[in-house]
């Protein structure tokens, strides 16, 4: 028998209404277990969406040229 367990959504997400876009991401991962891998997978999907660092100056910092033309390339989805 599958216990459900409460969901605890941390104070991190400072803007309340980020929580939705994070929420229909993670969606997508229902039924993974929630480790490394798929909490990696989790902060990719965040970025391909562009839930998360597009248009941010200092998550762009570290990124190569081609990193930055892929961000700024609109989504196929």
């Amino acid at each position: 028998m599958n216990k459900i367990k409460p969901w605890s959504i941390s104070t991190t997400v400072h803007n309340p209404e980020r929580i939705r876009s994070f929420l229909f991401v993670l969606k997508m991962l229902e039924g993974n277990v929630w480790n490394k891998e798929t909490q990696n997978q989790f902060q990719i999907m965040l970025i391909q969406y562009k839930f998360y660092g597009a248009g941010e100056k200092h998550f762009y910092k570290d990124l190569t040229q081609t990193q930055i033309d892929l961000l700024e390339t609109p989504n196929i989805y």
